[in-house]
């Protein structure tokens, strides 16, 4: 690990407000601090000391971002409390960037607009998130990080050290790896050079000192505005950064046709499964042999009859007709004919011993004593004993048989998959490049044939399962990370060994009951040991290190604890199920019953506060649930269970700011994008490029998510295989769930069964929590995907639950013995019995008295002391209905991931798509063919052509015309703009205009992109651009009619051209990208009095002929309110007010109107909303009525913002004024204005004219035909006659504002020709006290240009 760092004044400034830590610590780790202080000399200074220091000497020793943040905010109490002191100056302040390294994590913690930057793989990550007034405006697509580097207010800070007492800092964790390089800076760096050329100078710098270097070069030749910090780290050991590695690969058809044949495998897989199966049922009194699937899952008749017998249901045990009626599931038809067999012995047995107790009871009566009843017959003969079910060949093989099958099918999608990533890494196939697949088929062919010989009877299409989970698990590991490819190889091959080695070790699952206890210390040892032990990584305690390798003991901790509770719900099963109290419907058991669940609630909590992992907690709690509710059947738990889950959900959330993130994130993880929401942000934007089919293995975007290969590895294969590709692994993994719990209704015992549903739900809930966390369903948890994750502790626990599972299916069918319980009835002697049910004083027989029949007599007494419906074959039959429900609960849950799944990757992807942040678009937009943009006029402003690799270039052929208006396009920087507002249309994305054109869109197939026909106008746009040539400021022009725009025009401009090399350049430091009509806001001076006077004459409260005062200088509110240079002008009417701009005048008029009815006329025209049906412009400001005085209202009603402790108004951007002045030449009707006129198809046919929108009518005809009156007078008259056109009537309205010193914005509205307005026009102008020329003399020309281009 190398750091470095470095500050520096800058070329403005006369002091240096920043300050900086960074020391390397024991244990290979390091910290890093950049403070930036506010408040000027001898403030700024001293508050990013105290921080500093105060961060120093609070900061953990450990990468605990929580505690991080913790010395950050102890950081801002010490800021404020020495400004309270005297030391420093009040307000001071300062921003805080912090990083702590240990090992591969990052733990960050972050308050201001200084910034933390990871160089990975040559790609720069922006990892923290500014607390600043511009930040906010890119976070809602108002600006562009680019126009936010420039943006007047770029230097407001939402959030500071020394601001808030209550104030918090945001902090997360990142996993980092081995040639990355962490980058911290104030934002003298990143306010000065845009992100791109911090990437490049941090990607071509060989370490970190020359890293440092180049980046404070960088920052001081572009000006130096600001103090310059930056500190950096290389995570490398000689200091040399390896070079980014990005290999883009293609092949759509190949994945399309691996979904195709995942499906249509499911689809065989399932077919066999039902056609394979048999049962023993009932047909018309008989037992009969059925084929297929007893009972009816999802409403489905899946069974039909095989061959039916003579035996009669009522010739057998009444235990045995109710498994009849429920289906008794067989292997094989011989397998039933041997159930069949007995049964018939059965009832040959029972019909002699019927003879024989007969006989005996004759027999005792005539010769033996009345109290004695002899053992057995002298002569009788001896009873038959029932055959022995030995292990058929050919049913138990059979299985065995089918699993080859299976595993022969599954090999041809894992061998595809994986020869398209070599294709696609530009190999050639062959047996060397195919190794891995054959390897791994290899390994899970001699699985087979150990399952063969150690469990013949186990369920058949588990193995094929896992083979191909493990098969794309291992494909796509290999191609997201190719350096850890070979270690999980060699890992996936020793877990198939493990699960071997288990086969052959675990006998039987009878060896669960001798060890339960020792199995459950054990489970809560590995699970509680990294809360002792442990070494955190990427936030959360789950490892110990152990001679050089990293264990994750919570996942052996899985298989043991699960083996513990069946075990213990084995044996207590019956008492688990005794409920003594019923409360709200619900039968409630006893208390001490309830401590196993209570007990297990507080361990999950332990793990959640402790290791702060959610998703072992969570899934801990889940499988006990289960097995808890399938053991016992008592709802009661499940609903007592839940509550204690809602408990301790909403006790972490408050408690736990862990918590609190990961579900803050799952809110909304785009308000912090580049942040704390980077990676489900980046899997969102990578299962959105996938859609229906998938890009292709190899083609996606995917190493944009930080550890893709562990915990986010089902985003990489749903971008790159597909909602066909992710829909068949959810599929295998629901196949799984439903085979596994299968395995468990078969099962002979209750401890295979419990067994077999806790291993089944550790795998299936597991692969739940995990794609439902990465697809946003859920919160993340940060588990792993079973078999397909990288790692090795998750898939050597994964394989030894499989071994498991196998084990207790081949109990279930290649065992001689009969349904056992292990329970409490179980363990009732026939001696108990007996002592338990003879009357006092009555001499009972002991069992050694008794003949044959005396274990009848103790079996059925049994019954009658314990008799639950829990106990014996009632209590198996029981336990199958809730196995059946807990496989449609897991088939509903895989059903909602898939659903969910389609939802982000078909319904939802296009807006993920379309995000301007999206950077998976930005890079891909090189290959489509954008429309072209064009003028009213036909003059052509945007264009794409086609280069010799087949990519698109954007080309502006009319150089830099409309510029603000049109926009760029930029793989790099986005879209801005017409180029942004309609990339739906332009790229052809969105093409309605024909049944096929509608179909190919929403099948996202590209074609070219429809033309944009804007309403601007190329004559008024060039005589408004060279107009403004020279000066700061903006025009628009809209048709006052229906609101189109027919020029925009904002000075200076910035050439659109080449828009990566301006950037790169650090262009648009002199406001050049800056919109000024539509997003600057000026003060408007007098052309408010437009409003004001409406706002008069329309409720009557004065007319054009009311007189007024209008001395140079009068007090209102006890406060001044001026004439422009004092003038006075005595006692004038309104309309000669309004002709020379008295502010005194409109000062008593908005008083006499009011703060609240001004406001109300202000909003009617406008203020207060974003204007524009396309292209919106800013909202422009009124102040709040009620915080108004009566001298903040005049100069409001003037047009100057003036006020204190609220945002003063109004403050209006040089559309709003447009659409006011429109407004008044449209007889008061306000119309929303609009950029684009029609879209017009490839072939030039037109899709989409745009209609025309008012937003109201903001003052009658009447009352805007004498503002117009008083407008005209203004231009003839008054102060706007430089606006004045020979021979046409044009109208307006002047005014003028301070902006701060002796600067001057002169500010016109107007319309022509007055009779019949077809223009109105806005013109803004900067500086006007250094150049002259006022607003009215550019308002002019351009109508003048405007009115000759509509032929007026």
């Amino acid at each position: 690990m190398k750091l470095a760092g470095k500050t520096d004044v800058g070329r403005v400034r006369q002091d240096n407000q920043d300050d900086y830590r960074a020391g390397e610590l024991p244990g290979d780790a390091a910290w890093l601090l950049v403070c930036d202080g506010m408040g000027g000399h001898a403030a700024g200074e001293v508050a990013s000391s105290i921080a500093v220091e105060t961060i120093a000497k609070t900061a953990p020793q450990s990468a605990d971002a929580a505690r991080l943040a913790a010395a950050v905010e102890a950081a801002n109490a010490a800021v404020i409390e020495a400004a309270l002191n005297g030391l420093g100056k009040p307000g001071m302040g300062c921003t805080a960037t912090c990083a702590y390294i240990e090992n591969d994590t990052l733990a960050i913690a972050h308050v201001g607009d200084s910034r933390a930057y990871l160089l990975h793989e040559g790609t720069l990550i922006r990892v923290t998130r500014d607390h600043s007034y511009v930040e906010e405006l890119v976070d809602a697509g108002e600006i562009t990080a680019d126009e936010a580097r420039v943006h007047p207010n770029r230097s407001v800070i939402t959030r500071a050290l020394g601001s808030d007492p209550a104030m918090y800092a945001d902090h997360f964790t990142l996993h980092i790896e081995e040639g990355d390089r962490l980058i911290l800076c104030s934002d003298g760096l990143s306010s000065m050079i845009p992100d791109s050329d911090i990437e490049n100078i941090a990607t071509q710098s060989s370490t970190a000192q020359i890293c440092v270097d180049n980046l404070v070069d960088a920052a001081l030749a572009a000006g130096g505005h600001d103090n310059v910090t930056v500190v950096v780290v290389d995570l490398v050991d000689d200091g040399v950064m390896r070079e980014a590695q990005r290999v883009r690969r293609r092949n759509v058809t190949i994945g399309v046709v691996l979904g195709l044949v995942l499906v249509l495998a499911a689809a065989i897989w399932a077919y066999t499964g039902v056609t394979g199966s048999y049962y023993l049922g009932t047909y018309q009194g008989n037992v009969a042999v059925w084929r297929g699937l007893p009972g009816k899952p999802l409403g489905l008749k899946l069974h039909w009859l095989e061959s039916e017998t003579s035996i009669k249901l009522s010739d057998l045990p009444e235990d045995t007709q109710n498994r009849l009626k429920a289906g008794i599931p067989q292997t094989s038809v011989d397998d039933a004919q041997d159930t069949i067999s007995k049964y018939r012995h059965q009832i040959d047995e029972e019909q002699t011993r019927q003879v024989i107790d007969a006989q005996t009871i004759r027999d005792n009566t005539d010769q033996g004593p009345p109290n004695q009843i002899p053992r057995k017959p002298p002569n009788s003969p001896p009873r038959p004993k029932p055959p022995k079910r030995t292990r058929k060949g050919v049913p138990l093989m059979s299985r065995r048989n089918t699993e080859l099958l299976l595993l022969i099918a599954s090999a041809f999608p894992v061998i595809l998959l994986y020869a398209m990533y070599v294709l696609t890494a530009g190999a050639a196939i062959s047996f060397e490049t195919l190794a891995v697949p054959i390897g791994l088929f290899a390994a899970f062919a001699a699985a087979h044939i150990a399952v063969r010989i150690l469990a013949p009877g186990a369920d058949p299409a588990i193995l094929p399962i896992v083979f191909v989970l493990s098969g794309i698990g291992i494909t796509f590991v290999t191609r997201l990370a190719p350096a850890l490819a070979i270690s999980q190889l060699i890992i996936l091959f020793v877990s198939v060994a493990l699960m071997v080695g288990t086969l052959a070790l675990v006998k039987n699952l009878d060896v669960v009951m001798r060890y339960k206890y020792t199995f459950g210390i054990i489970g809560i040892i590995l699970l509680m040991l990294p809360i002792f032990i442990g070494t955190t990584i990427s936030g959360s305690k789950l490892w110990i290190r152990i001679a050089g390798f990293t264990i994750q003991p919570g996942e052996f901790a899985k298989v043991f604890i699960v083996l513990f509770l069946a075990g213990y719900l084995a044996e207590n099963r019956e008492l688990l199920s005794i409920s003594n109290r019923k409360i709200l419907g619900f039968k409630i058991p006893r208390l001490r019953l309830l401590l196993p669940l209570f007990a297990v609630w507080g361990v999950c909590l332990l793990v959640v506060v402790f290791e702060r992992d959610l998703g072992s907690a969570v899934l801990f709690y889940t499988i006990f649930l289960l097995m808890l509710y399938v053991a016992t059947g008592r709802f009661s738990y499940v609903v007592i269970g839940l509550a204690l889950l809602a408990v301790g959900a909403v006790g972490a959330y408050k408690f736990l700011s862990h918590v609190q993130v990961r579900f803050q994130v799952w809110v909304d993880p785009f308000k912090d994008a580049q942040g704390q929401g980077y990676q489900i942000v980046q899997s969102l934007f990578s299962l959105a490029d996938g859609g229906l089919v998938g890009v292709g293995i190899g083609n996606g975007m995917a190493n944009n998510i930080p550890v893709v290969e562990s915990d986010f590895i089902f985003s990489a294969i749903g971008e790159e295989m597909g909602l066909l590709g992710g829909g068949a692994v959810l599929i295998l993994f629901m196949l799984f769930a439903v085979r596994g719990l299968t395995t468990a209704a078969r099962a002979k015992s209750d401890l295979a069964a419990f067994s077999a549903t806790g291993l089944t739900a550790a795998i299936s809930f597991q692969a739940f929590l995990i794609v439902g966390g990465v697809t946003r369903l859920i919160p993340l948890t940060g588990v792993t995907l079973p078999f397909m994750s990288q790692g090795g502790s998750s898939l050597l626990a994964s394989f030894i639950i499989v071994a498991l599972l196998l084990r207790a299916g081949d109990e279930a069918t290649g065992r001689e013995a009969e349904l056992t319980g292990t329970g409490t009835m179980a363990a009732i002697t026939d001696d108990q019995v007996a002592s338990a049910a003879a009357p006092t004083g009555t001499r009972f027989a002991t069992s050694s008295s008794y003949g044959s029949g005396s274990h009848s007599v103790g079996s059925r007494m049994r019954r009658r002391l314990l008799d639950t419906p829990e106990s014996g074959v009632l209590g198996r039959v029981a336990l199958a209905n809730r196995l059946t429900r807990a496989v449609l609960a897991f088939t509903a849950l895989f059903a909602i991931l898939i659903g969910n799944l389609t939802y982000v990757q078909v319904i939802k992807a296009k807006d993920y798509q379309d995000m301007p942040t999206n950077n998976h678009t930005i890079a891909r937009s090189k290959y489509i063919q954008r429309g072209s943009i064009i003028t009213s006029d036909g003059v052509t402003l945007a264009e794409s052509l086609q280069q010799e690799d087949g990519t698109y270039v954007r080309s502006y052929p009319n150089g830099n015309l409309a510029a603000h208006v049109v926009g760029y396009v930029s793989q790099q920087y986005g879209t801005t703009a017409i180029e942004s507002v309609m990339n739906d249309t332009l790229t052809g994305s969105k093409d309605y205009s024909s049944w096929n054109n509608a179909i190919a869109s929403l099948a996202g197939q590209t074609q070219p992109g429809n033309t944009a026909k804007l309403t601007i106008d190329s004559r008024i746009q060039t005589a408004a651009e060279q107009a403004l040539k020279g000066f700061k400021g903006a025009v628009v022009v809209i048709d006052p009619r229906t609101g189109a725009v027919l020029a925009c025009a904002s000075s200076p401009t910035y050439d659109n051209t080449n828009i990566d090399a301006l950037l790169q350049a650090g262009g648009g430091e002199d406001g050049s990208m800056y919109n000024r009509a539509m997003d600057a806001l000026y003060t408007p001076g007098s052309t408010f009095k437009v409003v004001t006077l409406s706002a008069a004459l329309e409720t009557g409260t004065a007319s054009l002929t009311s007189t007024y005062q209008a001395p140079g200088s009068m007090d209102i509110g006890n406060a001044p309110v001026t004439n422009s240079a004092n003038e006075s002008y005595g006692t004038i009417s309104l309309q000669q007010a309004f002709a020379v701009s008295s502010n005194v005048v409109f000062g008593q008029v908005a008083n006499e109107v009011g703060a609240n009815t001004l406001v109300q006329f202000a909003n009617a025209f406008g203020y207060g909303q974003k204007l524009g049906q396309d292209l919106t412009s800013a909202a422009s400001i009124m102040a709040d009525p009620s915080l108004m005085t009566e001298w903040e209202t005049a100069w409001a009603g003037a047009g100057q913002p003036v006020g204190m402790d609220h945002t003063p108004g109004p403050q209006t951007t040089v559309m709003q004024n447009a659409v006011i002045a429109a407004a008044i030449a449209n007889s008061g009707v306000v119309m929303d204005p609009y950029f684009v006129a029609q879209v017009l198809a490839p072939d030039g046919t037109v899709v989409k004219t745009t209609q025309s929108r008012s937003l109201g009518q903001a003052v009658s005809s009447a009352t805007a035909d004498q503002v117009k009156q008083a407008m005209l007078a203004v231009v003839q008259s008054g102060t706007g006659t430089d606006a004045q056109i020979p021979g046409v009537k044009v109208a307006g309205k002047t005014g003028s504002a301070e902006t701060g010193g002796t600067n001057v914005n002169s500010m016109f509205v107007g319309f022509a020709p007055y009779d019949s307005p077809t223009v109105a026009i806005s013109v803004a102008l900067e500086d006007y006290d250094k150049h002259d020329v006022k607003a009215a003399k550019i308002a002019g020309i351009v109508l003048t240009a405007a009115l000759a281009a509509q032929g007026a």
